[in-house]
């Protein structure tokens, strides 16, 4: 990745903390629901974070609930997501679309997660 597409990366999250912060707990601790965390899964898959207001994947791509989690294990929605592209000192968001979203907490602690019409990953929640 280049130092520019780097930057912007890391202006996009911190821009992303800066409006709905990911609180520092483990995953399932506070906010009232299970899905809510840090979220890491096979290693093409970037970080994904579920908190109340949004679900971020990776750096650069911000989606907010139709219908927030709530304190069961399951949740099925949709998704409104865009991407961010750093643009003149700014940021310009593209590619604006809509998935549904599906994910159980299973009772080892993994997720099952679906979005769109792609096949089920698992994840488990990030350490570190």
């Amino acid at each position: 990745m280049s130092a520019t597409a780097l930057r912007a990366a890391a202006l996009v999250a911190a821009a992303a903390a800066a409006t709905h912060p990911v609180q520092a707990r483990a995953n399932g601790g506070g906010g009232g629901s299970p899905l809510f965390g840090a979220w890491c899964g096979p290693a093409d898959l970037e970080i994904l974070y579920m908190e109340p207001g949004r679900f971020v994947a990776g750096e650069q791509t911000i989606c907010d609930w139709r219908d927030p989690p709530g304190p069961a294990p399951r949740h099925a929605t949709t998704i409104r997501c865009r991407t961010y592209y750093p643009s003149d000192g700014g940021f310009v968001a593209a590619h604006p679309r809509e998935l549904a979203f599906d994910a159980t907490v299973l009772p080892d602690g993994r997720m099952r997660l679906r979005l769109g019409e792609d096949p089920p990953v698992l994840l488990e929640p990030c350490h570190g």
